[in-house]
């Protein structure tokens, strides 16, 4: 896993550019689930900063977790107020008191598996959020989504 989770450390402006951002809703659904703004915030596989940019509308002080230093790099010159640890989520070791949300978008299939459930729950404060997401795909022209599902096997 480790490998793969550089893989995009090669292109990271590049990527940066190519990859869409997140909806500002994330904000709200979060802090309504959540019950208010977290007094402190993990983001998980934070890449290049695409989600924390859209997390920081929280306003939660932010710690990002990003295992590719060169993504880290990119990161950190784009949010100076955000605090960068460049780790695997499977070797970052959680601030002692937990945090009080915990985000990952569009990383968890990287995580290794057998502990990422278990890892996010000892990061999490007792009553703690976690936030996993991703982009749902679609079709602009109705016709060729429409095409494409209908080849869909069943």
């Amino acid at each position: 896993m480790a490998a793969m989770s550089q893989l995009f450390g090669e292109v990271a402006g590049a990527y940066h550019e190519a990859r869409p951002g997140y909806p500002a809703e994330i904000v709200a659904a979060i802090r309504a689930y959540h019950g208010g703004t977290p007094e402190l915030l993990a983001e998980v596989g934070a890449g290049t900063g695409l989600a924390t940019a859209t997390l920081l509308g929280l306003g939660a002080p932010t710690v990002c977790v990003e295992p590719d230093p060169r993504m880290a790099a990119v990161l950190a010159a784009r949010f100076p107020q955000v605090d960068v640890v460049t780790a695997a989520f499977e070797e970052w070791t959680p601030p002692g008191a937990g945090v009080s949300a915990l985000a990952c978008a569009m990383a968890w299939h990287w995580l290794d598996p057998a502990s990422r459930n278990r890892r996010a729950h000892g990061a999490l404060r007792p009553g703690g959020t976690l936030a996993v997401f991703g982009h749902r795909y679609d079709y602009v022209d109705p016709a060729h989504r429409a095409a494409v599902l209908a080849r869909r096997p069943a």
